[in-house]
């Protein structure tokens, strides 16, 4: 008896989940489909393997604690392999979308790639907890529905963490990163807009189960328009973003516009950012500080042949010129990114990296960490006295930068390169030469890169970025001030170079 009920309990479950299918998951052996048929699903992904090689980074032939740069991968002395995978999911239907993009990124050694790094942590061994391989998760996720058939609005509603950029098709002053954000985008007489929120630092500082403040948040606002000009060859995008920092006590405007398209072979950019705003319980006075800054780029691209385009410009970054009043003229971007930006910018290039005898943080060649140490006092270096910058690390002090650069670049076949020379000069160095009680020369040093990647099939490409940093005599002067028992000369020239293997399917 209890044999036949279990057979006609399974009967009836069988029968109940193959009535409840729908039609469309039938599938023949070996496929993948959706569960919907109004639907499409890709699947995508890369493998990049880079080995990295540095001499110098310190500027010094003697050991001194400034003897590595850092990636987003982690940081580099000597040579390392940083590896990064990525294997992502795409999709939608009508008036939906969405993307999702897993990631793994590191510098590689035994430990990392090993998923079992927790085994001897229990027999008393000094090892990591938990199981890495090594810290794959979810790096992006883009959710839209675009409400145009929903009462004709020409809304589309976008949540997740991918990059978006306020300003990286110029000069990458402002923001360009992956936070998570809410946004609304939408166009109305051929304009385009875009409004978001975005939240960086969300840490509630509690005891039990008590609230007890909200002073690590820092979240901000911006609203963007693309106004095409010239049956749209060239636009003009003005843009306003609110930065609440309560993190560094700082509620901070930056009013901004750029300018880009082309006029014929020639491809104009320009950007220019206003910032006002104050920064509360400022360390310099003990008391409130008024935020008066602005920051600038422009450039000129000539397209004589897909295979040759030369290009000039500059960037002019405010610095601040006394550490001692309670104002902060020092530029701080919300996440500064020119190392992304289409004149500029080559992402392995050294001056786009963590370089602590330059005070840059990765993504960002502006020298805007310098100044944090000697204000903090023992404070690590990293800690941001400003009112932003990546990871909120900006200093309120830097000097900002003046540079004036020049390259070309093409592609020809299979082959894509792109050389470049950067001459970078610090804009004001009174905050700075307060802090080290010194004169300090205007001269931040100069970078000769160059990029050539060759594409073997649209699967597979080789390359390498080679850079030479020659720092100039205002660096020296700030490293002589900071280490004057280090010994050794801070002239010597930085090298920098990867090698880039990537596998796209």
């Amino acid at each position: 008896m209890k044999r036949s009920l279990l057979i006609l309990t399974g009967l009836c479950v069988s029968f109940l989940f193959l009535t409840i299918q729908p039609s469309e998951a039938k599938m023949k052996t070996g496929e993948v489909v959706s569960k919907f048929s109004d639907m499409n699903i890709q699947i995508f992904g890369s493998a990049t393997t880079q080995p990295i090689f540095v001499a110098n980074p310190d500027f010094n032939d003697e050991s001194t604690p400034l003897e590595y740069i850092g990636d987003t991968g982690g940081n580099y002395a000597d040579h390392s392999i940083r590896q990064q995978l990525r294997l992502g999911l795409e999709g939608g239907g009508e008036n939906w979308s969405f993307m999702t993009l897993l990631e793994g990124e590191f510098v590689m050694d035994k430990d990392n790639v090993d998923r079992t790094r927790d085994v001897g942590a229990d027999e008393g061994w000094d090892a990591p907890s938990g199981v890495y391989g090594d810290q794959f998760g979810i790096e992006a996720l883009v959710l839209t529905y675009d409400f145009n058939t929903f009462g004709n609005s020409p809304v589309t509603l976008e949540s997740g963490w991918s990059i978006k950029g306020l300003d990286l098709a110029t000069g990458g002053l402002v923001y360009g990163d992956d936070h998570p954000y809410l946004g609304l985008t939408g166009s109305f007489n051929d304009v385009d807009w875009a409004l978001r929120y975005h939240t960086i630092e969300e840490d509630l500082e509690t005891t039990d189960s008590e609230l007890i403040s909200q002073e690590q948040d820092w979240r901000f606002y911006s609203l963007k328009f693309n106004i095409p000009l010239m049956n749209q060859n060239l636009n003009v995008s003005p843009f306003y973003a609110y930065s609440d920092n309560r993190e560094r006590d700082a509620k901070i405007h930056y009013v901004a516009t750029e300018f880009f398209g082309t006029l014929g072979r020639l491809t104009p950019r320009a950007e220019f950012v206003y910032v006002t705003g104050e920064k509360a319980n400022y360390p310099a006075t003990d008391e409130d500080a008024d935020v008066s800054s602005y920051a600038a780029f422009a450039s000129l691209e000539y397209k004589v042949s897909s295979s040759f385009q030369p290009y000039f410009g500059g960037y002019l970054v405010a610095g601040d010129d006394d550490a001692n009043d309670s104002e902060i003229n020092a530029y701080n971007g919300i996440t500064d990114g020119q190392f992304a930006t289409p004149t500029f910018g080559n992402p392995n290039a050294f001056a786009y990296k963590t370089v602590e005898s330059l005070g840059t943080i990765v993504y960002s060649m502006l020298p805007a960490l310098l100044g944090n140490d000697l204000a903090n006092g023992p404070a690590p270096w990293v800690v941001g006295t400003g009112y932003g910058g990546v990871g909120n690390t900006s200093s309120a002090y830097h000097p900002g930068l003046t540079s004036i650069g020049a390259g070309f670049k093409g592609r020809w076949d299979k082959f894509d390169y792109k050389v470049q020379f950067q001459y970078l000069m610090f804009t004001e160095t009174g905050a700075m030469e307060d802090l080290t009680g010194t004169e300090i020369d205007d001269e931040m040093g100069s970078e000769l890169s160059a990029n050539l990647t060759y594409r073997f099939n649209p699967h597979f490409s080789l390359g390498t970025t080679l850079s030479l940093f020659s720092p100039g005599n205002g660096t020296q002067d700030i490293l002589e001030a900071k280490y004057p028992d280090t010994g050794g000369d801070w002239d010597e020239i930085a090298l920098c170079n990867y090698i880039e293997m990537t596998w796209r399917f």
